[in-house]
């Protein structure tokens, strides 16, 4: 992967593993505490409702409960299976699906917690940083990225530290305008315009002002899937849409957006005369598979976008790191389209700026520039915009 991957970024990251991240270890057992009896009432609440004790973690049995012994109606099927995910559950309209979430939730919350604490020592963790084959730094041992919202509250600050976090702002999107040079993407992004609200404005037939929240989400949702190459069956299917409605939302965007269609036939071309694609920093990527003709488009051009948000980001790792040494500050770790670092609490409101800046600032002139939401607080979990 070229100098990128094996570049400085390494160096920050190792120098984090070596200091370790805080860990707090009175909240994990608290909240474990608090989890285990959330999962004991739930079990207890599911057990009556269905009548007769049975293995609530196996997906099979409790398919069978659902649809078979309390006659709902399935939402989907796995082969000749029931499909039991969290998905279909929301859409049961019975008491027992709020019960079935409230153990799921609580499991998924007390493994994290459990994995965390198995890798701790001393109230730290020290987590293994590679690139995955776009680039993108994933972490294990333990997997501090995917620690779900509702216990982030797990990684603290250090004494006398405050944690900082960027995210970016439409990221892929904004590669895919600098990328594609498509005119009324820019457009949007120029004016200061949210493209999801537009998106879901053109996905659902309303005013923009009229959009929700959860609809801007499903519209996110929607794009991103379509230009990573999913079936507008399968997209209905995940968001709760009707097909013909995903239909007339993709040719809607492919007229709006012509230049996006474009740039994907030229990378898919591209790809297949010289078997790679390149990030928008120049970097190879590799496509393996094209040989056999199963490679779809829409996965070129999430392996594209993936590999330069990734190339991206592991520069702003190492200019963080520069900016901070002066004030006493230093990284933690990546979250894909973001970076947590941490900084003495008086130098708190410089370590935001120079972290906004390392992340915004690519050293290059885009036509879509790059914009990142800052947060800060004393734990991962209370985040408050900064």
């Amino acid at each position: 992967m070229g100098n990128t991957v094996n570049g400085a970024w390494r160096a920050v990251l190792d120098a984090s593993r070596n200091s370790g991240i805080a860990i707090d270890s009175a909240y994990a057992a608290a909240r474990m505490e608090q989890l285990s009896g959330t999962l004991r009432s739930a079990r207890a609440q599911i057990m009556e409702m269905a009548g007769e004790e049975f293995d609530l973690d196996n997906s099979l049995a409790l398919g069978i409960i659902l649809f078979e012994k309390l006659g709902l109606s399935p939402v989907r099927r796995v082969g000749v299976a029931y499909s039991v995910s969290n998905y279909d559950i929301e859409r049961l309209e019975h008491p027992i699906s709020e019960a079935i979430l409230a153990y799921k939730h609580a499991d998924r919350d007390a493994c994290w917690i459990a994995q965390v604490r198995q890798a701790s020592m001393r109230g730290r963790v020290r987590p293994t940083f590679e690139p995955n084959k776009v680039g993108r730094i994933t972490t294990s041992k333990p997997n501090v990225q995917g620690i779900p919202e509702p216990v982030r509250s797990l990684i603290i600050s250090d004494p006398g530290c405050m944690l900082i976090q960027a995210d970016w702002n439409a990221m892929h999107l904004r590669l895919l305008a600098n990328l594609s040079m498509d005119p009324e993407l820019i457009h949007l992004f120029e004016h200061g315009k949210d493209p999801f609200v537009e998106m879901a404005a053109m996905l659902f037939h309303k005013a923009m002002e009229d959009v929700t929240a959860d609809e801007r989400a499903t519209a996110k949702i929607t794009t991103y899937s379509l230009l990573y190459g999913s079936s507008c069956d399968g997209v209905a299917d995940g968001c709760g849409l009707q097909v013909e409605a995903v239909k007339a939302y993709k040719e809607a965007f492919s007229d709006r957006f012509p230049r996006i269609h474009r740039w994907t036939e030229r990378t898919y071309k591209a790809a297949r005369k010289a078997g790679q694609v390149l990030t928008i920093c120049g970097r190879q990527l590799c496509i393996d598979d094209l040989a056999s003709k199963r490679v779809r488009r829409g996965t070129l051009v999430s392996r594209v976008l993936q590999g330069s948000e990734a190339d991206i980001l592991m520069g702003a790792i190492t200019r963080t790191a520069e900016m901070l040494r002066g004030i006493g500050g230093r990284v933690l770790f990546p979250i894909h389209d973001a970076l947590l670092v941490q900084a003495p609490l008086e130098s708190a409101i410089e370590a935001a700026a120079m972290l906004r800046a390392a992340m915004t600032d690519i050293g290059r002139t885009l036509a879509v520039p790059l914009a990142a939401k800052v947060t800060a607080g004393q734990d991962w979990g209370h985040m408050h915009a900064c």
